[in-house]
């Protein structure tokens, strides 16, 4: 019987986890680095969680499917990025960028080497390139906020509905130390803001109140993408696979955990119907992107969350203009 080769360098020739008890605390170890070493891709799980089975009721019974996606903001870098800078100068149509065409973006797949997420942003105006509403990327104001508001009804049974109200009443902001917030406009400090998108409505106000109100009408069901921070510091950005109305949405994510639902403090409602979507790559740039949610309709700017270089010793890129 032949004896097996040795190598300089090489571990003993000796089966890892047989007789683990007998072995020495240090050839176990590398027995264990030996056998990672050895499983192609291996690598210790990145920063964005992934629940692709997440699924709550409406009021009058209907299931809604939805995929959950987690992080802390310390364990990653969130941007908003325009879409009209995303591909180089000269090949742009003034046309917008959709959740299903960025993947064919090497801009986007270039800016992290680890774990990364893309969602929609915010709304667009007249036409699908210009942001309506505020939008900051990189400490740069690309467009303005937007104060128009919305007419209160003296005879809604719901008190919020009475009074007049901004029509995009929510800002994602991130500062310069990366932390994730969601704030009403009214209270939002944009030069706190590096990066930040007015979206709306606030589908939870903080400290985790439902934000929408129970309508018999004029709450219409689409799909829909929401951004939730929570009071244990993690985020999660929320794409529904089914239409739903915003007040279903809402009490969902403002229901305690041992509810069923994922107790966020406060939630912004993103752009929604053919525009919601997300892409999803775990792991370095070999792996294969997923999409949820529709993301067929062009976008004026796309939420990115990358990992940190701390992890992955890649330092996240601006994007090629």
């Amino acid at each position: 019987m032949d004896k097996p080769v040795s190598t300089p360098g090489a571990l003993p020739a000796r089966p890892c986890g047989r007789g683990a008890a007998a072995l020495a605390r240090s050839l176990l170890v590398r027995c264990l680095l030996l056998a990672s070493a050895l499983v192609p891709g291996a690598a210790a799980a990145g920063p964005i969680e992934l629940q692709d089975d997440a699924s709550f009721k409406t009021r009058d019974g209907t299931t809604v499917r939805a995929t959950v996606f987690r992080f802390q903001a310390s364990a990653v870098r969130m941007q908003v990025l325009p879409t009209l800078g995303l591909l180089p100068e000269g090949t742009y149509q003034r046309a917008g960028l959709s959740i299903e065409d960025a993947v064919k973006v090497k801009a986007l797949a270039a800016l992290s080497d680890g774990d990364m997420l893309i969602a929609n942003g915010g709304f667009s105006g007249a036409k699908v390139d210009r942001p309506l509403g505020l939008v900051m990327s990189g400490g740069n104001a690309i467009s303005l906020p937007d104060y128009s508001m919305q007419r209160g009804d003296p005879d809604s049974a719901c008190p919020a509905l009475r009074v007049d109200r901004p029509r995009r009443s929510g800002v994602l902001c991130v500062d310069k130390q990366g932390q994730i917030r969601v704030q009403h406009l009214d209270t939002v400090e944009f030069e706190s803001c590096v990066d930040a998108v007015q979206a709306g409505p606030l589908l939870v106000e903080a400290p985790g109140r439902n934000g929408i109100c129970d309508q018999p009408t004029g709450d219409r069901a689409y799909l829909r993408t929401a951004l939730c921070t929570r009071a244990t510091g993690d985020t999660a950005v929320v794409v529904t696979l089914d239409p739903v109305a915003l007040f279903d949405l809402a009490k969902w994510l403002a229901a305690p955990a041992a509810q069923g639902g994922l107790a966020c403090a406060a939630a912004l409602n993103l752009s929604g119907d053919s525009s919601s979507g997300a892409l999803l790559r775990k792991g370095n740039q070999r792996a294969e992107w997923r999409k949820f949610g529709d993301g067929s309709f062009p976008l004026p700017n796309l939420i990115v969350i990358t990992e940190r270089a701390e992890r992955t010793g890649v330092r996240p890129a601006a994007p090629a203009r």
